[in-house]
């Protein structure tokens, strides 16, 4: 599925579809619904635990760096592991051999068979599939069940090509966004001064950022930081006033693959690397 079609509602219908409306005998009882991501995000704990309102409080959402704590508790209640099921969003993130969610698979000793003689089943989201879908189709054989679903946009579903088309993208081919000179360039041109905004900067530079504060500071611009140390609180309710002089936040590399920033006409410019790949 494409990137905010809805994912995280469709875990959430998942989870009440396989404890409220699979037949009798099909039903997936107390705690054997694992939910988890390869990310290490607090944030994405956080969007999916608000979103997942029918789990019980002691079902947890888990993270690369948390999911260890699962693995323990299968360990001691092993027949939690009968009927039990693994979704996994953002599946292609830490998914290769030896990575840390292999490694807690790996710790539970889940091997073909008893995947198969427990009844254990895997849902794997992710918007960008491919890799993964090769290697399925690599590496699985031709008795196993398994089957690729794409989950369809909505009428009002608005993605890359919406705003691209509507030009609130734009791909900055010209500049190098991790070169100082470009970077500031790049700033100036797409600032508009007579209307304040509040403009997200991905910079991971140290020396950038401060040559950048130099500039803001020479326009009489304000700028914070909103980091993993440094959290703005309530920060989406800052974005959604509208700011007296043009404001400059700089995430370094927060918000990197899950977080859904709700766009308003008080935010400017939203600046992001390029893709490595």
């Amino acid at each position: 599925a494409e990137p905010g079609v809805g994912k995280t509602n469709l875990i959430h219908y998942i989870y009440y579809y396989c404890k409220c409306l699979l037949p009798d005998d099909m039903i997936i009882l107390n705690d054997r619904i694992t939910i988890l991501t390869g990310m290490s995000s607090k944030d994405f704990v956080e969007q999916t635990s608000d979103a997942i309102t029918l789990r019980g409080k002691h079902e947890q959402i888990y993270h690369r760096n948390t999911f260890i704590n699962r693995v323990k508790d299968l360990l001691k209640n092993k027949e939690l592991l009968s009927d039990h099921l693994f979704i996994i969003d953002e599946c292609h993130i830490a998914n290769e051999k030896d990575m840390t969610i292999h490694q807690c698979f790996k710790r539970l000793g889940l091997t073909d068979e008893i995947i198969k003689n427990l009844k254990i089943k895997f849902i794997f989201i992710s918007a960008t599939p491919d890799v993964m879908l090769e290697e399925f189709r690599k590496s699985i054989n031709s008795n196993e069940v398994w089957d690729c679903v794409e989950l369809n946009k909505g009428t009002d579903y608005k993605g890359f090509k919406y705003w691209r088309d509507n030009k609130y993208m734009k791909h900055s081919k010209k500049y190098n966004l991790k070169l100082e000179s470009d970077c500031i360039e790049f700033i100036k041109e797409n600032i508009d001064k007579k209307n304040p905004k509040y403009h997200i900067l991905r910079v991971k530079n140290n020396n950038m950022r401060e040559n950048l504060i130099k500039i803001i500071n020479e326009e009489c611009w304000l700028h914070q930081e909103h980091t993993v140390k440094t959290k703005i609180t309530n920060f989406e309710d800052l974005l959604c006033k509208p700011p007296t002089t043009h404001t400059v936040i700089f995430i370094k590399d927060y918000f990197r693959a899950n977080k859904r920033l709700r766009l308003n006409p008080n935010i400017g410019i939203v600046m992001e690397y390029h893709s490595q790949k």
